[in-house]
Formats: structure tokens, C-alpha cells, sequence
């Protein structure tokens, strides 16, 4: 019971805090093989030295293509009746106001 209990335990936090993550395979052009990525905004970036993008994913480019993973995180276990989410995109983070006065943060658990 207790090892199952274990497994149950990092089973639910292993989802909590999971990433959403993208991978674009690397195209490459035979007549120019140069060590960078063409991202899907256009802008070409070094191999393996990362970025972070307006839409706040952190992206690595490597040799098998662009890897991007967002950094937006959530506040968890705010009193949602009361208070409502906003985003902040300077930080890339939801934030728990109250819903009848948005100066006021409300108090939650933790982030994911």
C-alpha cells in the first residue's frame, strides 16, 4: 500500500506539473548548411543558444530542429468564487485577483 501510495502521489504531481512543449523539426537546405533555425516568425536564430519568445515560450535551437516550452504558470488553489485569473505577459504568469476589486491579489497554494 505505502509503494502504491508512492506511485499515486508522484502520478498526480508528475501531471500538475507537466510543460506543454513544442518540437519543429529542422529543415535543412543542401545548398546552405549553416548552424541556425528559422523560427515560425521568421527570425533566425544560433544554434543551441536559447530565446524566449513574445508568447513567453523558452526555445532552444539544435540539430534536430526548434524545441519551445511554455513559462506560463498558474496560481493553484485560490478561492475561485471570489477571485478570477489575469495575466501579467511582462512575466508570463496568471495572477488570482479579486473579482470585485482586480488591485487586490488573493492568496493561493502555489503556482504550476
Amino acid at each position: 500500500n505505502t509503494i502504491l501510495g508512492i506511485l499515486l502521489t508522484w502520478t498526480i504531481f508528475g501531471t500538475l506539473y507537466e510543460t506543454q512543449c513544442t518540437a519543429t523539426p529542422l529543415q535543412v537546405n543542401i545548398e546552405d548548411l549553416t548552424n541556425v533555425c528559422d523560427d515560425h516568425h521568421g527570425e533566425i536564430h544560433d544554434l543551441n543558444i536559447p530565446w524566449i519568445t513574445d508568447d513567453c515560450e523558452k526555445c532552444n535551437c539544435s540539430e534536430e530542429g526548434i524545441e519551445c516550452t511554455s513559462l506560463i504558470v498558474r496560481p493553484i488553489g485560490y478561492d475561485e468564487d471570489n477571485c478570477r485569473e489575469i495575466f501579467d505577459d511582462e512575466f508570463c504568469i496568471f495572477i488570482a485577483v479579486e473579482k470585485d476589486n482586480p488591485s487586490i491579489t488573493c492568496t493561493y497554494s502555489y503556482y504550476a
